[in-house]
């Protein structure tokens, strides 16, 4: 159980528990083809440790992953012979993420494709999102990159098949997050 009652079907993957069409793997990180795709090469790519969120996994797991979404995400839309591609990270709950494991969609994109996963932008306070814009800058000053890489105040899995990031000594005081 990683997500309140639901059980984590990225880890049941790298368990082989669960069935996948696994289109890339290393010691690291998975990618997978999403079973129901928002549209053709629908893929999936997600650390093999287990983190709920992003705000869990540490710098060195996200480079890992960055780099692999480059190369899938260059693979994918060049083997369909797409124009482009949209790169989504569900974040939490109120971001629609349904597993809970955090993960990288990369969705290859054709102009007449008719999947809109664009939003509209809402009108916004000059003063107030140059006041936003500095208390972040504030805050990231405050944190080095070792810094943010805080373990969560509990941990997401006990269990050994699901080791937990090494703890850190806190310096910046970062409220905990519910997924």
């Amino acid at each position: 159980d990683c997500y309140g009652n639901m059980t984590c079907e990225y880890c049941a993957i790298i368990s082989k528990q669960k069935k996948s069409r696994i289109v890339y793997e290393d010691d690291g990180v998975i990618a997978i083809l999403k079973d129901k795709p928002a549209f053709w090469g629908h893929t999936i790519i997600f650390p093999k440790s287990h983190y709920t969120i992003i705000e869990h996994a540490p710098d060195n797991i996200l480079m890992h992953l960055m780099v692999i979404v480059q190369k899938v995400s260059f693979v994918v839309s060049h083997s369909l012979n797409m124009q482009s591609f949209s790169i989504i990270a569900q974040n939490g709950i109120a971001a629609e993420q349904t597993v809970p494991h955090f993960c990288y969609n990369i969705i290859p994109r054709r102009s007449d494709d008719n999947l809109y996963l664009g939003w509209k932008g809402k009108e916004a306070n000059n003063k107030e999102l140059d006041n936003l814009a500095v208390d972040f800058r504030k805050c990231l000053r405050q944190a080095s990159v070792k810094q943010r890489n805080l373990p969560p105040k509990e941990p997401v899995l006990k269990s050994p098949e699901h080791p937990q990031p090494e703890k850190k000594e806190e310096v910046l005081k970062i409220p905990p997050r519910i997924p």
